[in-house]
């Protein structure tokens, strides 16, 4: 998390700097977003995106199983639960 937070940061400064030159004057800031974060990833090395590719894919291979648990999971009858999912 504190990761994607870092980027973020780093991505939203660099547009912003970006979005003011004159040479992107006119472009739409989520136009420059992209441009930067293309920007960004290419600087990246090749074992480092692999790397986050792999722990991305374990990441969503974890989300899939519980959300797969959750969908055939009985019906609970406990209200707290019932509301947790009508709030969601």
């Amino acid at each position: 998390m504190l990761f994607s937070r870092t980027v973020i940061k780093e991505l939203e400064e660099k547009t912003n700097i970006a979005w003011k030159s004159s040479e992107m004057a006119g472009m739409k800031r989520v136009q420059v977003w992209n441009i930067q974060l293309d920007l960004m990833w290419a600087a990246v090395t090749k074992h480092d995106k692999d790397a986050w590719q792999k722990q991305s894919d374990s990441t969503y291979d974890k989300d899939i199983k519980e959300w797969d648990a959750m969908l055939k999971a009985p019906v609970s009858k406990e209200p707290e639960q019932v509301q947790k999912c009508v709030l969601r």
